[in-house]
């Protein structure tokens, strides 16, 4: 009786030392993010626990247009959903953004709902706040949306946790983004990056309302690409209901310190006095970064001024700041000189493109090699000098220039390029005598590289076609090289050139896409964000994500590149050795022949031998084939120096087992030696990107999505064009 009663009523479990939350918060601190992450999905009560320790996200794109399954769907996981990333699309109709509009009430209204607050209905700033908050209020009386009858997914109920980040990005209206404001009360991060919204509803973005309606906000970043920027109109102080301040007066409320650890305004206007009034609310600002931003002069001219440096220098000097990083630069000038001066200590730079020069280089080699971050912000092609710092700093470990040049010259260790239409300035002189060519490829220093953006571009083609198309060696090349030199990434966004005369990446097979699935701490990856997929099909990502490995799509591959295969490799030359033993014998038959044979004028009345090469020279590296491209692939005619299209690269200093890896850098090869190891041992003994957990790839939106969901949208999304 007493077994069948405590079967019934099993007795309380002791309190073990890892129900203290302190503890276990110490406990976890130890392990990293990528299991916790997956330990979580192990059961319900794993999950439960993990909610305050993961950042449960979702992204949403308002050109999916008007799906209400999808839109209920995303409702549903709102209350567990602690970053949200919200896409504005560019309107398809000039005269109608309904669809737009409706996305966005669903999200407004899903938020009162859930006790973030309440949008603002009464209060309005201007005639553009007044023209939403009827549009919302007729909304919300046309739906008459009952939230409480949704039920959510059974095994995602408990505790619901607050919206930390959260993420407006696209074509927007600074009027819509302020009616969310009020619901954003536990925010900590929020960036606002507006492409440019409705031009008829042109308004100011109020500093102040940001910061009255998030007072946990940590991280801001506010971007803009209107010519002007955004406008931040004065004063950016807030309203606030503290009133035990002893310094607060009926004129000037209390001074209440924000907790406001980085501001990032990036293009945007405004008045100097505006943001040195306002880091005096901010005494735990650690990173501070200014970009090309608009200062305004005294009314009436209100004429774009450089900063006072001297007066900017006092407040900074006057204020508890301990900056870590900090960037200071309007539209005409870079106040370089200021991070050293505020940050000497600091391992983390950053600097617009154009500034970052040979002159600037030699400045930071004067002081010690230390720096672990570099950023290169804005547009600029400061290629050569990129290179050369990242041949010299073994220290660097991110390195974030999303949109500055980086020719596929300097990874091209072979000089693959100089057998395509874009060879470039890597081409070899006209004169023997000539002194060798730049830019020279090299090797990074920085192996210990965590963070890479960068935007690869090629050599412009010197063909008059408009639109040179996917290059595959310009692809192979970069994908190649950032997989074997940077083994340790975990952040990688790669972007190529879009103008009409430059080549882009070729994401087919023959790519060489997949090599980047070398990569096996790679948790975020982005790659040509902007730009569609216009002429790829499923095959071509059948190995990205387990869902896509079956047999029917493995088939299918294999039929589309069996003769594909055979001919790429023909093209890569060192792959072919009976025809690179047939030109290295004919070359060396040449060389004794020449060696036998004293010299004699040429008669110019002889016709010169098509088939005699100009140098008898001999490459003796078989593992770089342009060196007999000319003569084996026909790459720059019979006539041609063989030795003239070598890349003379120095391997000296080269760890070998490096060496060994970018062997057949550039070469279908590598490509074809990956999925003949799938197909031999199966997808499972060859895990693609095992640590994957976003991935944007040539997409519009720029949405950050898990693999799984961008693979489905890779497929839905895809052209029927040949591979």
């Amino acid at each position: 009786m007493n077994s069948l009663t405590a079967h019934r009523h099993p007795a309380f479990r002791l309190p073990t030392p890892f129900d203290v939350p302190e503890i276990l918060d110490r406990i976890l601190s130890f392990v990293d993010k990528r299991t916790l992450h997956s330990a979580f999905l192990v059961e319900r009560q794993w999950l439960q626990l993990g909610r305050q320790y993961n950042v449960f996200e979702y992204a949403w794109s308002d050109a999916r247009g008007r799906d209400y399954n999808d839109l209920v769907r995303a409702m549903y996981r709102l209350p567990w959903i602690s970053r949200l990333q919200w896409h504005a699309a560019p309107r398809k109709d000039t005269h109608d953004d309904s669809a737009q509009a409706d996305q966005w009430f669903w999200l407004l209204a899903a938020l009162e709902h859930l006790g973030y607050g309440q949008v603002e209905r009464e209060t309005a700033y201007d005639q553009a706040d007044e023209y939403w908050m009827h549009r919302y209020q007729a909304w919300w009386e046309d739906e008459a949306i009952d939230f409480s009858t949704y039920q959510a997914n059974p095994l995602t109920r408990g505790p619901r946790v607050n919206l930390q980040e959260f993420e407006l990005k696209g074509h927007t209206d600074v009027p819509k983004f302020r009616l969310i404001l009020p619901l954003l009360s536990t925010v900590t991060k929020l960036r606002f990056i507006n492409f440019g919204g409705d031009t008829r509803h042109r308004t100011d973005l109020q500093m102040g309302l940001i910061m009255q309606h998030c007072p946990l906000l940590e991280d801001l970043y506010i971007s803009s690409t209107a010519s002007d920027g955004e406008q931040l109109p004065g004063p950016w102080n807030f309203e606030t209901t503290d009133t035990s301040s002893a310094s607060s007066t009926p004129s000037h409320p209390p001074i209440v310190a924000l907790p406001l650890k980085s501001l990032v305004l990036d293009n945007t206007m405004f008045y100097q006095h505006d943001l040195e009034d306002f880091l005096a609310f901010t005494p735990h600002l650690k990173i501070l970064k200014v970009i090309q931003a608009n200062l305004l002069g005294p009314p009436p001219q209100f004429l774009r001024i450089p900063l006072n440096t001297a007066r900017f220098s006092q407040v900074l000097n006057s204020l508890p700041l301990c900056l870590g990083v900090l960037h200071i630069s309007t539209k005409k000038y870079s106040y370089n000189d200021l991070p050293t001066r505020f940050c000497p200590n600091s391992q983390e730079r950053s600097f617009v493109a154009s500034d970052f020069t040979a002159p600037l280089l030699r400045t930071l080699r004067q002081q010690p090699n230390t720096l672990t971050t570099l950023e290169l912000l804005h547009n600029g092609d400061c290629s050569l000098t990129l290179h050369d710092f990242l041949c010299t700093s073994p220290h660097l470990i991110h390195l974030k220039a999303p949109m500055t040049f980086y020719s596929v010259e300097h990874m091209d260790l072979h000089g693959r390029l100089l057998n395509t239409p874009y060879p470039g300035r890597n081409s070899p002189p006209t004169d023997a005598g000539a002194s060798p060519p730049s830019p020279s490829p090299g090797i990074w220093k920085c192996r210990n590289l965590r963070t890479l953006h960068v935007r690869i571009c090629t050599p412009h083609t010197s063909s008059r076609r408009k639109r040179p198309g996917p290059c595959p060696e310009f692809s192979r090349i970069a994908f190649g090289y950032i997989s074997r030199v940077c083994p340790q990434l975990r952040d990688l966004m790669l972007d190529d050139k879009l103008l009409p005369e430059y080549p882009t990446l070729d994401m087919r097979l023959q790519g060489g896409f997949c090599l980047l699935g070398r990569l096996e701490h790679l948790e975020k990856l982005k790659i040509g964000e902007w730009r569609r997929l216009d002429n790829l099909t499923t095959r071509n990502f059948e190995w990205f994500v387990a869902a896509g490995r079956t047999e029917a799509l493995k088939a299918e591959r294999q039929a589309a590149s069996k003769e594909s295969w055979r001919r790429f490799l023909d093209t890569d030359g060192d792959l072919a050795p009976n025809r690179i033993a047939k030109a290295k014998a004919k070359a060396n038959a040449a060389k004794l022949t020449a060696l036998a044979e004293p010299a004699t004028p040429a008669d110019p009345t002889t016709p010169a031998d098509p088939t005699t090469p100009a140098d008898s020279t001999t490459p003796t590296d078989p593992t770089a084939p342009v060196a007999e491209a000319a003569e084996v692939e026909g790459g720059g005619g019979e006539n041609e120096d063989p030795v003239q299209r070598k890349i003379h690269f120095d391997w000296t200093d080269v760890d070998p087992r490096l060496k060994e890896d970018l062997k057949y850098l550039g070469l279908a090869h590598e490509i074809k030696v990956i999925f003949d190891e799938v197909d031999r041992r199966g997808p499972p003994q060859v895990p693609f990107f095992s640590a994957l957990r976003y991935a944007t790839i040539c997409s519009p939106s720029g949405l950050e999505l898990p693999p799984e969901r961008e693979y489905k949208r890779l497929v839905v999304t895809r052209k029927q064009v040949p591979w």
